[in-house]
């Protein structure tokens, strides 16, 4: 058992990891104003998140 927790967590780390870098590389499209890979990138982060079984950000408030 110990061991399946501990390989659970680590999937969530490198979850973590991909969200992340997916979150820095949709930030830098923007930037960049590079549509298609913003886009792409987005699709990605959803996908991730979906599988990880969180919900999406909340927009912010201005």
């Amino acid at each position: 058992a110990a061991g399946a927790a501990a390989d659970a967590a680590a999937g969530l780390k490198q979850f973590a990891k991909l969200d992340e870098a997916l979150e820095l590389l949709t930030a830098l499209a923007d930037r960049a104003e590079d549509r298609p890979l913003r886009a792409a990138c987005e699709e990605k982060l959803t996908t991730l998140r979906r599988t990880m079984g969180l919900r999406p950000p909340a927009a912010p408030t201005a």
